[in-house]
């Protein structure tokens, strides 16, 4: 196999150029007719890109955060609603607060992770070449053309072209 960068005759099995040091792998993968793996492939098993994992596991964090922050604060209010003693503050911040700080945790997680796969979108999305769905032409506020009046439309207007050039001078 000949080395694309340098043009040096190499073994087939050989990984790098023994001329420049180019990786030979994906010549080898084009040769035999096989795509390279892309990386987002790769990271995720084949299945979804790593951005949607990502925006899964931050709106899964922010789901879970949430029940534990309500279910922290129903067992405030049970304990104050069915508790004798003035002293339900103070069994509901020993047994219960705790799940108060573990839910702003992971709501603070899935809040981080949400932000974090909008940015790698973001990037994909300019890397590939799409555009993001607020910026498709139907979305982009347009103006609209005059309509032609009658008077307008048999009027014979000069074309865009019409003099635009000069003659040359003639030579003498």
């Amino acid at each position: 196999m000949y080395c694309p960068q340098c043009a040096a005759n190499n073994q087939d099995q050989t990984k790098f150029c023994r001329s420049c040091g180019l990786d030979l792998r994906g010549v080898a993968l084009a040769l035999n007719t096989q795509s390279t793996p892309h990386p987002e492939e790769s990271d995720a098993g084949g299945k979804d890109p790593q951005w949607l994992k990502r925006e899964n596991d931050g709106i899964r964090g922010i789901a879970q955060g949430s029940l534990l922050s309500v279910a922290s604060v129903l067992l405030g209010v049970a304990l104050a609603l069915f508790s004798n003693k003035p002293d339900w503050m103070m069994i509901w911040l020993l047994f219960c607060s705790w799940l108060v700080v573990w839910g702003a945790i992971t709501i603070g997680t899935g809040i981080g992770n949400l932000i974090q796969s909008r940015v790698m979108r973001r990037r994909m999305d300019r890397l590939t070449g799409h555009t993001p769905l607020s910026l498709t032409p139907a979305s982009v506020d347009t103006q609209k053309m005059p309509e032609k009046t009658a008077d307008q439309a048999t009027s014979s207007q000069p074309s865009v072209t019409e003099q635009t050039t000069a003659r040359l001078p003639a030579d003498s």
